[in-house]
Parts: C-alpha cells; structure tokens; sequence
C-alpha cells in the first residue's frame, strides 16, 4: 500500500507538498480500515483537494485496487474515493467510475515524484 501511496506525503514536480501530513495519515488511516472490514468507513472530514491532478489521484486508486483488494466491488471502491475525497464531491459517480482506470491526462514522462508501479501500470493499460 505504501509503495502506491507513499509519494503522496512528499511533493509534486513543481516542488509543492502534494499534502499536509495529518491528511496523509487520514488517507492511510481510511484506507487501512476499509480493506480489513471490506466496508466503507464512516468519513466524517474529506480529503482537501491535493496538489496533483484529478485524474491521477483517480489512477493512484485504481492500481490500489488492483494491487491491495481487487476483489473488492469497483463501484463500491469508487464510492470510497467519492466519499474520501473532496475534489470529488460535487461530480457524479458514473463520471468519476468511467474517470477510475482511464490514463487519460495521466502524465507519467519526465515525472519524478510519481512510483514506478503507478508508471507501470499506466504503460500496461496504453499498449492494450
């Protein structure tokens, strides 16, 4: 969990602290507690918004998923990263479901903070 997550409590590409440590540690915290139930914990604070973007705050889950619990129901899991996240209060769920693999606007070249895993992945779904 760790290797997918971890760059998200250091900073962006423009040297900006992609978050604040206390939200780090609610995001591991929620997590954590959501793959040993297998049921959505109650958020009473969002996620603020983050210093990277949407789509690859989106992605980040997405191989999380994959790699941590994907046995879990996708919809459920998008219904987690709705309700943990701010930024993504305010749109639809099928929006942001259709939004939850796609590598689309998802940078990876010339970007260091992002994990390998994370490139990897994004490589293996665009040669499909």
């Amino acid at each position: 969990m760790f290797d997918i997550l971890g760059y998200l409590q250091g900073e962006n590409d423009k040297k900006e602290k992609i978050m604040s440590n206390g939200q780090y540690d609610l995001i591991i915290t929620h997590v954590q507690s959501y793959i040993k139930t297998n049921q959505i914990p109650e958020i009473p604070v969002k996620i603020e918004p983050l210093n990277i973007s949407k789509n690859l705050l989106c992605f980040t889950f997405y191989v999380l998923h994959q790699k941590i619990c994907p046995t879990f129901p996708k919809n459920e899991f998008v219904c987690f990263l709705k309700n943990l996240f701010k930024e993504f209060e305010a749109g639809k769920i099928d929006t942001l479901f259709k939004k939850f693999a796609s590598t689309d606007k998802v940078t990876i070249y010339g970007v260091k903070f992002i994990p390998e895993i994370i490139k990897k992945e994004v490589r293996n779904k665009r040669e499909k």
